[in-house]
């Protein structure tokens, strides 16, 4: 003989009178999100990684061209310049390599520092004087001195 079901194990809960001022059960949070949002965010951090990307190299187009000349020297590199120049050519053809220029120069003329304050002429790329590498250049001191 079978034994009778109690009602709160039945399949069919139309079965079960609804209890006065009780709230309805919590749909599952898995059946709330609908099947076509993502479940994690793997897909949208890839999606922002390729379009930084692409916002760098269409915007920093000269720094894709000063990386590819640092490069170690052999055929791929050679081949990485060469389609890192043809790639700012056309930057600067079509403008979007002006941008960065303006930005950064919009940026000191903000902050009142004048351009390449500090680094000369030559940028970064300065060689360093000769009396800081002696050590008798007069900012040079030793901190415990």
């Amino acid at each position: 003989m079978s034994q009778p079901v109690p009602s709160h194990k039945m399949q069919n809960s139309a079965a079960v009178p609804p209890i006065a001022g009780a709230t309805p059960p919590r749909q599952p949070i898995a059946d709330a999100i609908p099947a076509t949002t993502p479940r994690t965010s793997a897909g949208r951090v890839g999606l922002g990684l390729v379009l930084a990307m692409l916002a760098l190299a269409i915007l920093n187009s000269e720094g894709l061209v000063g990386w590819s000349r640092d490069l170690e020297p052999g055929p791929v590199a050679d081949r990485i310049l060469e389609g890192a120049e043809a790639w700012h050519g056309w930057m600067q053809a079509l403008g979007p390599a002006a941008v960065r220029p303006w930005l950064r120069a919009g940026l000191h003329r903000l902050q009142g520092v004048e351009e390449d304050a500090g680094f000369g002429a030559e940028g970064f790329d300065a060689p360093i004087p000769q009396d800081v590498l002696d050590g008798s250049a007069p900012d040079s001191a030793p901190a415990g001195e």
